[in-house]
Parts: structure tokens; sequence; C-alpha cells
């Protein structure tokens, strides 16, 4: 059937040429698995009409073919190579993530002795005043003059 269309396609362009067989059908299936060989033989018959006659096969239907269905191969399997990439990041996060979560649900939060240690200690090392010394007083952030 796809040789039946392949030969009604290329009959007037290149009627020299010798007729596509199941056979030939048969090897453009194993030689380019990637492709869908049926939606592409579409996309030429869409493309035939439009495009300039220099540009149009002279004397093998079956050279053009094989270019055409090698360029559509070789389109497929890097937009595969692609999704295989991103599909390799999204599990690397995914993984990542549930490291982090099960680091996260494993530490203990800090207790409320230790945060006032620490507070001190960053306040002794940027002399800074501590809670415990200016229990009353507020350290207020400075006014920015907003205009005249």
């Amino acid at each position: 059937m796809l040789a039946e269309r392949l030969n009604g396609m290329f009959a007037d362009i290149a009627p020299d040429a010798p007729p596509f067989t199941e056979a030939d059908v048969d090897r453009l299936h194993r030689l380019f698995p990637a492709v869908n060989l049926e939606v592409q033989v579409e996309t030429i018959a869409a493309w035939l009409p439009t495009a300039r006659r220099s540009r149009l096969p002279k004397k093998s239907p079956y050279k053009f073919l094989l270019n055409w269905l090698g360029k559509a191969d070789r389109q497929q399997r890097a937009t595969d190579r692609t999704k295989d990439r991103e599909d390799g990041k999204f599990q690397q996060a995914v993984v990542a993530n549930r490291a982090a979560a099960r680091t996260h649900e494993r530490t203990k939060p800090a207790s409320p002795e230790a945060l006032a240690d620490a507070r001190e200690k960053l306040a002794q090392i940027f002399g800074l005043p501590t809670r415990s010394a200016d229990a009353g007083t507020r350290i207020r952030p400075r006014r920015r003059h907003t205009g005249p």
C-alpha cells in the first residue's frame, strides 16, 4: 500500500525510475526504525507540489526518499536524546530532593537555649548588644529620608 502511494507520487516527476516495491518499503522500515514512514510519506506528498522544480528528484526518487528519511531519522534521534537527557536530569533532581528531605527529617530543630547561646556568641563577635544585657531596649533601624 505504501509502495503504491510512493509510485503514484513520483510517477509524474521521474517516469523512468523503477517502481517501489513492498520489499523496498520493508527495507526502509529496517533502515529507519525511529521514523514513522506513513507520516513522512504524507509530508513528502504535501511538500512535492509546493517545491521548486530544481529541488524535485530528477533521476532517483529512491535516493531522494533515503535522504529525506535519513534527515528525519537524525532529527528524531536527536529529539529522543534530548528527552532522555531531560528525563535523566529530572530523575537526578527527584533523588536529590528526596535525599534533602531525609536529611531534614533527621535533623532536630535547635532548642531555645541553643539559639540564645548562638545569639550571644554572634553579639560578642560583632560587638552588638545582647538581649540579656539590654532586655528592655530595642534597636531601631535608621529612618530613611524619603523626600524634601
